[in-house]
């Protein structure tokens, strides 16, 4: 069948057409209160517990492992762009990592956060804060299928999630680019403009 395009972007191998919708994860290098294998066990149990979702795992070779069977359901992605993932979803699951955060804004998708270090947590608390998602900072929370299930059920159905994420994400399109800002630095560098 030829690929569906979804966000400008073709579905990459592995990935089915459905009209389910789709919740990614990530969970990047994570340490901290869960390992990695734990987190994502967690959220796989409670994407299934969930159900009429389609679950699409963004991993690397050296994941598989770790993540073992529990992942049956799940569709693997591996070792492939972050925005090849987030292209193709309706929320992102994830560690709460700024690069993985940043592509999921930058797609408009709303977010649940499971944070495993404080530059996580904070992210978390600033997208809850601006109503673009859910964090769970704690570990009990994390641990819990429920509680994980309920965050990402709650993320999907309440419409002022997605309103929230492209809202943040129409406010990063209106960011300079960075090229626009060099002469300006150079200024600032050479004492030609001040800070305040």
């Amino acid at each position: 069948t030829s690929p569906r395009t979804k966000g400008g972007g073709k579905y990459p191998a592995g990935v089915r057409e459905g009209s389910r919708p789709r919740v990614g994860g990530s969970f990047g290098r994570v340490g901290g209160s869960a390992t990695r294998g734990e987190l994502v066990r967690a959220t796989v149990k409670a994407l299934e517990q969930l159900g009429g979702v389609t679950v699409t795992l963004a991993v690397t070779r050296n994941d598989l492992a770790e993540i073992g069977p529990t992942a049956g359901q799940a569709e693997i992605l591996l070792d492939v762009p972050l925005n090849l993932l987030t292209a193709h979803c309706d929320v992102l699951v994830h560690h709460g990592g700024s690069g993985t955060g940043m592509t999921g804004l930058c797609a408009g998708l709303p977010q649940v956060i499971l944070p495993q270090l404080p530059d996580q947590a904070l992210f978390g608390r600033l997208l809850e804060d601006a109503g673009g998602g859910r964090v769970l900072a704690d570990a009990s929370s994390q641990q819990s299928v429920g509680a994980i299930a309920s965050a990402i059920g709650s993320v999907l159905d309440n419409p002022g999630y997605l309103a929230a994420a492209r809202r943040l994400r129409a406010e990063i399109e209106g960011m300079p680019e960075p090229a626009t800002l060099v002469a300006e630095l150079e200024r600032l560098s050479q004492g030609e403009l001040s800070c305040g």
